[in-house]
């Protein structure tokens, strides 16, 4: 009897390797189907992995199938079709969004730290867009990059000439900067050492305006600078005549004075983001 139930149980086991489909949830799976599985609650779930698990994945096969947990903001089925991974309906396959970091003052960045961020009715404000201006580290503490900007004076240069047409207002810095240099082509003067500073590859610095001055004077300590407790003056890109210009006095509350070109004061280079 023994020998009879071991015999049939071998011909059963043969039939069942040799079978053409299987059925999960159903004992008729379809004759077209490997494999059908039928449920009226629950789904078909495929391995969910992330972007760089998907591509650790070593030799996939085409028609190979996945869930990608962190491609785009909530996954996403991929397939590899031989090539590639693709969606579903051979489009291409969503990655990992690239989170941008919310930009705020007080951040590296750009070469530097943001020191101040663009509001509505600034020059060079963009509703939906983060843009402003960023000082170099070297500006605010006593040695970085090679340069002791802390505490280097320069002249504002040209005594005697009249640059003309500089301005005081928010964002004209850049013009004034461009300006002056123009004219001023002897010398080390402010604004020609902004326009020849290069920080971790920028190179588009200024001398800032006597507005955008009072902005760095606004927001000094929350990138890091000390007001200072002596006398310690800052250039701005902004002339008052042929032998006068524009002097933020940062030991004294960020008031403004008129001193001659010739004086040396600090310099707080500024660049756009």
């Amino acid at each position: 009897m023994n020998k009879l139930f071991g015999f049939l149980f071998l011909i059963f086991c043969s039939l069942f390797s040799f079978s053409q489909n299987v059925g999960i949830g159903t004992n008729t799976p379809v004759a077209s189907a490997a494999l059908e599985v039928k449920d009226t609650a629950r789904g078909f779930l495929p391995p969910r992995m992330t972007y760089a698990q998907r591509n650790a994945i070593v030799n996939p096969v085409a028609g190979l199938i996945i869930w990608c947990t962190d491609c785009d903001s909530s996954g996403q089925a991929q397939v590899y079709n031989g090539s590639k991974w693709t969606n579903l309906i051979g489009g291409v396959a969503n990655i990992p969004l690239i989170t941008t970091p919310t930009l705020s003052i007080g951040m590296n960045y750009g070469g530097g730290k943001i020191i101040y961020i663009f509001q509505p009715g600034d020059q060079g404000y963009v509703s939906g867009e983060t843009h402003g201006y960023i000082i170099p580290v070297a500006a605010i503490t006593t040695t970085a990059n090679g340069v002791n900007w802390g505490n280097l004076a320069s002249t504002f240069g040209c005594l005697g000439t009249t640059i003309g047409n500089t301005y005081t207002l928010f964002g004209g810095g850049n013009l004034n900067t461009s300006r002056i240099i123009s004219i001023c082509t002897s010398g080390n003067n402010a604004a020609y050492m902004c326009d020849t500073l290069t920080v971790d590859g920028y190179t588009d610095w200024f001398l800032p305006s006597k507005d955008e001055v009072s902005k760095v004077y606004q927001n000094y300590t929350r990138v890091g600078g000390v007001y200072p407790t002596t006398s310690q003056g800052v250039w701005s890109s902004s002339e008052i005549n042929a032998n006068n210009g524009y002097v933020c006095s940062f030991d004294g509350g960020g008031g403004w004075v008129s001193l001659p070109k010739s004086y040396g004061f600090y310099l707080k280079p500024l660049r756009k983001f």
